[in-house]
C-alpha cells in the first residue's frame, strides 16, 4: 500500500512540475506603427498635379517580422518574442499616402502601380526605425530641415501653376515623425 502510495505521489509531483514548464510556453507578442490620423486641409483651387506613391525601400533586416533594437551604432538585435503584424515598409508608405491625400494639394494621391499616368512619382527608403520612451520636441535645425523640402516640392511649379515635367524633380530626405 505504501509503494503504491508512494508511486502515486511521485507520478502527481512530476505531473505538476511538467504542467508548470507547460504553462510556461511564451507567445509573440505583435504590434503595428500607430500614426496620428491626418487632418484635412481645405483643398486649394486651380490646377493640381497627381501623385503616386511606391511602396517604401528598406533594409532586409527591417522586413525580417522580428523587432529590432540597438545596441550600439554598428550592432542589432533582434527581439525574440516581439514581431511586427505586417511589413514597416507597408505601414510607412500607407500613412504617407494618407498624409498627402489630405493636404488637398494633390488632385489624385495612390500608390504606384507601374503605370505613368501621374505627374509625379514619390520614391522613399525607410533607413530605421527607433523605439521612442517620451516625446522630444524638434528643434530649429529639424524644422528648417523640414521646410526646405517642402520648398523642394513647390519649387516643382512653375509660376503659372502649371506641373513642371517629372525630369525636373529633386530627390530630398523627409524625417516623418
Amino acid at each position: 500500500m505504501t509503494r503504491r502510495l508512494t508511486a502515486t505521489l511521485a507520478t502527481l509531483t512530476i505531473s505538476a512540475c511538467l504542467m508548470g514548464c507547460v504553462n510556461r510556453a511564451r507567445f509573440p507578442a505583435y504590434y503595428t506603427l500607430h500614426v496620428p490620423p491626418a487632418i484635412d486641409v481645405p483643398i486649394a483651387g486651380g490646377p493640381r498635379p497627381s501623385l503616386a506613391v511606391r511602396e517604401f525601400r528598406s533594409p532586409a533586416y527591417l522586413r525580417q517580422g522580428a523587432i529590432v533594437y540597438r545596441i550600439s551604432p554598428e550592432q542589432v538585435g533582434f527581439y525574440q518574442y516581439h514581431r511586427w503584424a505586417g511589413d514597416p515598409r507597408e505601414f510607412v508608405t500607407n500613412a504617407i499616402i494618407d498624409r498627402l491625400r489630405a493636404t488637398g494639394r494633390f488632385a489624385e494621391v495612390r500608390a504606384y502601380d507601374g503605370r505613368s499616368d501621374v505627374d509625379f512619382v514619390l520614391n522613399g527608403r525607410l533607413e530605421k526605425i527607433e523605439e521612442v520612451d517620451r516625446y522630444v520636441e524638434k528643434s530649429d535645425d529639424e524644422l528648417s530641415d523640414l521646410r526646405e523640402a517642402a520648398e523642394d516640392v513647390r519649387a516643382a511649379y512653375s509660376p503659372r501653376g502649371t506641373v513642371a515635367p517629372r525630369s525636373s524633380a529633386r530627390r530630398c530626405r523627409v524625417s516623418l515623425l
